[in-house]
């Protein structure tokens, strides 16, 4: 299985959560929307990087790293917004909201130009977001199951689950199997942004469902 098929697949599913959101959509809460017009935004992103990343490389880039900010603190908005965590962790994540997307300029921008660049560190801001990212999920899920009845039932704890998976092995992949060994696998990478959008799909199919107080 090579990289551009799984990728190919891999966003077809993407879309498939984000139209599956939007059925949903009246029914759901703020959080459950904002949710599928995010997934929704990640599709048109991958479409868009992948069109014009050949003849326009830095549009393509430019594309890339707006997506990268925005992700880098929705899914930390998304746990705060759940209002699961409590004392300490609490406030961890909201600090950590104002912190991700202020440290995203020195990776990727020329404070001076202001212009966007490669450069060796890129890869170590994906790190530090997603890291957390899946610590504040897991944390919040651990919580969740804790204090909620019926907790299978709410679309919150499959949200969780797909954010860790996501974040989890993203950072995983990225950062510790090296970037020549990375390229070689990367379908393992697009495989488990796969099985994440399954995961959303599921969470959004819950929406609406008893028992979710």
């Amino acid at each position: 299985m090579t990289a551009d098929t799984t990728r190919i697949i891999g966003t077809c599913i993407e879309f498939l959560a984000a139209i599956i959101g939007l059925i949903v959509y009246k029914k759901a809460g703020l959080r459950f929307r904002l949710f599928a017009l995010f997934l929704f935004y990640g599709f048109l992103t991958d479409v868009l990087t992948r069109s014009f990343n050949t003849h326009y490389n830095n549009f393509a880039w430019i594309v890339f790293l707006t997506y990268t900010f925005v992700e880098s603190f929705f899914f930390l908005l998304f746990i705060r917004f759940a209002k699961i965590l409590t004392g300490i962790w609490l406030k961890a994540l909201q600090a950590s909201i104002i912190i991700i997307p202020i440290l995203f300029f020195p990776f990727h921008f020329d404070i001076l130009t202001m212009q966007s660049f490669h450069n060796k560190y890129d890869g170590y801001f994906s790190f530090i977001y997603q890291i957390i990212g899946a610590g504040f999920a897991t944390a919040a899920l651990l919580k969740f199951v804790e204090t909620k009845e019926n907790a299978t039932n709410h679309p919150d704890y499959f949200f969780l689950i797909g954010i860790f998976f996501y974040c989890f092995c993203s950072f995983s992949i990225d950062f510790f199997i090296g970037e020549e060994i990375a390229k070689k696998i990367w379908w393992i990478h697009d495989l488990a942004n796969i099985v994440s959008y399954l995961i959303f799909v599921k969470a959004f199919l819950t929406i609406g469902k008893p028992a979710q107080q």
